[in-house]
């Protein structure tokens, strides 16, 4: 299905003659023809035929004397559920379950599954972009946090795609009873079963595949390296092609262990379940990863704003309205900010664990250095002050800090003064953090300089 607009045929099958469906018929055209009125080239969304089936079906339904509407796995709302299962129990089964299926069903046969719709476009092969590919037991165990992942594809300019592999797994699962148990607010729990979660899935792989500019994609089934590809080999197939094929930089999303060892020998980073997974965090690290991996500080200057950020490669196209000691003052200055916040979270999870839900900390509104030192001067005596033993900095001092110290410098002797203030900071944040992370910190701050010295000579 695309979005492009599509005329019924006349005496089409899809209805039946009686007056009854005919009038619903006539409702439908209408008021699909009066949405792409309103639209540029006359297109309109799978959802827009949704909500509007929905809202006749219902009022025809509702005028049927006795007339029921079956019912659904969808909210109140009409929406797909979301929900990540928070018990590392289930979600070692459902991986567990999924590997035995695939041993189970190696046979399936790959017509099985009709084409991807061909007209979602396939990736520019000269551009650099992150792209997640998901397997199955990731999408059943958690896909809240896809679903948040996905809405932040805009900001972090990735893609999630979904393998061939995995939307066949997702339709042989879903009529299956076992049950696992949904952690929600104040500790309680829901049990659903596989089978709901998998028709879950698939409802929303649907209607993002559906919808353009979604931030998710399907494999098509010429997208390959090695036809005859099974099971995990099929998903790591998938990896490399977007690697090696769309020089893209690929992330696999799975809880299965072997298949992260695969992936792992073929340069592939993974990402597993871990208490706290948060969607803000892994396309945020897996930005940065890209940028230090294939980024360029010199001349490819990044933004990495929560709300505005950019990916650059060494296609893009930089308007020239934008000096190079402005776009280097906005990104280090969103850099710094980003790591900070990182920082102030670990804190914080480390010194309240579970309890952080209780706390006056919300991780949402972490978005400015003004919101960073108050939650420093907040938690002060709970948290930071054995961080900042040392130093000459204490509680009262975070209350009204300078605003070149937070705010985006205005020139370059703005910046040095902020960078400088903000690395001893993180030096002391990072002094509970494992050797491995204060290297990568120091990392981080070498390439902050090395991008500012050029504009000092």
């Amino acid at each position: 299905m695309t979005d492009e607009k599509q005329d019924f045929p006349k005496n089409s099958n899809h209805m039946t003659s009686n007056s009854h469906h005919g009038s619903l018929f006539h409702k439908i055209s209408e008021s699909i023809k009066n949405i792409a009125d309103t639209r540029p080239h006359g297109k309109y969304t799978v959802e827009d035929i949704d909500n509007i089936i929905a809202s006749t079906t219902s009022d025809a339904e509702t005028a049927k004397p006795g007339g029921t509407i079956a019912s659904i796995d969808h909210d109140e709302e009409g929406d797909i559920p979301m929900f990540d299962l928070d018990d590392e129990t289930d979600v070692e089964m459902i991986s567990k379950y999924i590997s035995n299926q695939r041993g189970l069903k190696a046979h399936l046969m790959a017509h099985s599954m009709q084409q991807i719709d061909d007209s979602i476009p396939l990736l520019n092969s000269t551009t650099l972009k992150t792209v997640f590919v998901v397997d199955t037991n990731f999408i059943i165990s958690h896909l809240n946090t896809l679903e948040n992942l996905r809405s932040l594809s805009s900001t972090y300019h990735h893609l999630i795609v979904v393998p061939s592999t995995v939307i066949q797994e997702l339709d042989g699962l879903k009529k299956n009873s076992d049950v696992v148990k949904e952690g929600i607010n104040n500790n309680k729990e829901q049990s659903r079963t596989i089978g709901a979660l998998a028709r879950w899935g698939n409802d929303w792989i649907y209607k993002n595949l559906a919808t353009l500019d979604s931030g998710l994609i399907g494999q098509k089934l010429r997208q390959k390296l090695n036809p005859d590809c099974i099971k995990d080999d099929s998903i790591l197939d998938c990896c490399l092609y977007y690697k090696e094929m769309l020089n893209c930089f690929v992330i696999l999303l799975s809880n299965d262990k072997n298949l992260c060892t695969k992936a792992l020998t073929e340069d592939i980073l993974t990402i597993s379940f871990r208490i706290g997974m948060d969607a803000n965090l892994i396309a945020s690290k897996a930005y940065e990863e890209n940028q230090l991996r294939f980024g360029n500080p010199s001349n490819s200057i990044v933004n990495i704003n929560k709300h505005d950020s950019a990916l650059c490669s060494d296609t893009l196209t930089i308007e020239n309205t934008t000096s190079p000691s402005d776009k280097l003052l906005q990104s280090i200055f969103d850099q710094v900010k980003d790591t900070v916040f990182f920082a102030i979270d670990h804190a914080l999870r480390e010194e309240y664990g579970e309890d952080i839900e209780f706390i006056d900390y919300d991780p949402n509104k972490l978005i400015t250095l003004t919101n960073a030192s108050h939650y420093i001067y907040v938690f002060w005596v709970s948290v930071f002050s054995e961080l900042f033993n040392n130093s000459k900095i204490k509680k009262n001092d975070w209350k009204n800090l300078p605003t070149i110290l937070i705010s985006k410098p205005k020139d370059l002797n703005g910046l040095q003064t902020f960078e400088q203030f903000w690395e001893n900071v993180l030096h002391f944040l990072f002094s509970k953090f494992s050797n491995e992370q204060k290297q990568l910190l120091e990392e981080q701050i070498n390439r902050w300089k090395t991008s500012m010295n050029p504009a000092y000579t």
